[in-house]
């Protein structure tokens, strides 16, 4: 009897036991798919909530399709059934600028770590309104390169003195110096070569360009050796000329490095300027010995580092992360204001001019468009990291225009 009841209650001690195991091991698989996302999105502006905002998960073990949901009235988002791994999230509304959680300033991102039995609930997101932006149409300098328009950049520009014209200086297809000028007229919106398309081997170089009133004037070598020329351009055309005007030569600027220059009482100059280094942006007033520092450790692809109207005391320089941004830093009340613009590629900041309600500022980008390519979901196509092949890829240059309100 004892041993019939002993042999019983093993029996039952180890159904009971292998009960447990199988409830908690069924429980575990339940709980490793039982994970969740959540979190708010607002308007950096004001903290207002923003509702419709596209917020995509993908998971970094390639083992998930990605999920989206679109914020509620509240800005709120929810993500089920999460596997544990590495997530990232991104977050996009057209009108605002895209965001990537864990996205620092210089462009890195770190993944959303999910644990077993760890759920993320305050995975927030604060979005700032985009700018409006106008794009120079691009079909003249795609007809011009039908081959090589991802090759070509920009790497100067000048506005007219009133404003409505653009000078652009271009290069990258042959000698990657400055090659070709072209003009733009923001009014009627043509664009017009005024010197020749680049050939190999005999390919001018750009020497100089300069304003007198609304006439362009272009120094140019087509040899690289003494047999310069001389082009003379308006918003009807250009013309070859024999020399240049006196009236011209004391407003030309080497299309190539603005490292040095005046701007309103002030000298402004680039310490440290070489290709994929650090820039330091310095100022100091003519009727001082002390300097101060605009910016430190800029970093960016841009030969012109600054650019500015010169009766303002204002610079604008090229701030280039993951997005962009272009800031605007008084001289003299030495306060800086930021603008975030939906770029990925920033190539240049070309000009500025002062316009009666701000600043115009003219900028080169190599993204293919001054504005997001949207996905079939409406997501921002550059923010998703599995593009990372289409991000690598070349993509023909555009000239963007935006409208920049600097703080006083």
């Amino acid at each position: 009897m004892h041993g019939s009841a002993s042999i019983s209650m093993t029996t039952k001690a180890a159904f009971v036991l292998g009960l447990l195991c199988t409830v908690s091991a069924a429980m575990g698989q339940s709980n490793s798919g039982a994970l969740g996302i959540a979190g708010h999105v607002y308007n950096s502006h004001d903290g207002q909530p923003l509702a419709g905002v596209v917020v995509t998960v993908e998971s970094n073990q390639n083992n998930q399709d990605d999920q989206r949901r679109v914020t509620s009235k509240d800005g709120g988002y929810a993500f089920a059934h999460l596997e544990p791994g590495g997530y990232t999230i991104t977050a996009f509304r057209s009108g605002f600028i895209g965001e990537i959680y864990g996205m620092t300033p210089a462009g890195s991102v770190s993944t959303l770590d999910l644990r077993p039995g760890k759920s993320r609930d305050n995975i927030d997101f604060h979005l700032p309104a985009s700018p409006p932006i106008t794009e120079m149409p691009n079909e003249a300098m795609a007809a011009a390169y039908p081959q090589n328009l991802s090759n070509l950049g920009a790497v100067y520009g000048r506005f007219s003195p009133d404003g409505n014209l653009l000078a652009i200086v271009t290069n990258g297809i042959v000698i990657g110096n400055p090659e070709q000028v072209w003009l733009y007229d923001l009014r009627t919106k043509k664009l017009f070569a005024v010197t020749e398309t680049p050939v190999p081997k005999v390919s001018p170089a750009i020497l100089a360009i300069g304003w007198a009133g609304n006439t362009l004037y272009v120094e140019g070598d087509r040899t690289q050796s003494t047999r310069n020329f001389v082009v003379k351009a308006t918003a009807d055309g250009a013309e070859e000329i024999s020399a240049l005007p006196p009236e011209a030569q004391k407003n030309q600027t080497e299309p190539w490095v603005d490292y040095d220059d005046t701007v309103g009482s002030y000298r402004v100059w680039v310490e440290k300027p070489c290709h994929g280094c650090g820039f330091d942006l310095n100022a100091r007033a003519f009727n001082a010995s002390e300097q101060f520092t605009i910016a430190s450790d800029m970093s960016g692809t841009g030969s012109a580092t600054f650019v500015f109207d010169p009766p303002a005391p204002i610079v604008f320089y090229p701030v280039i992360s993951w997005n962009g941004a272009i800031v605007a830093f008084n001289l003299e009340t030495r306060r800086a204001t930021r603008l975030d613009l939906p770029i990925h590629r920033f190539s240049n900041l070309l000009a500025a001019k002062k316009e009666q309600d701000g600043f115009l500022l003219a900028y080169a980008v190599d993204s293919g468009s001054c504005t997001p390519k949207l996905s079939s979901y409406g997501e921002d196509i550059w923010l998703l990291p599995n593009n990372t092949a289409l991000r690598r890829q070349k993509h023909p240059m555009s000239i963007c225009f935006v409208l920049m309100h600097p703080g006083e």
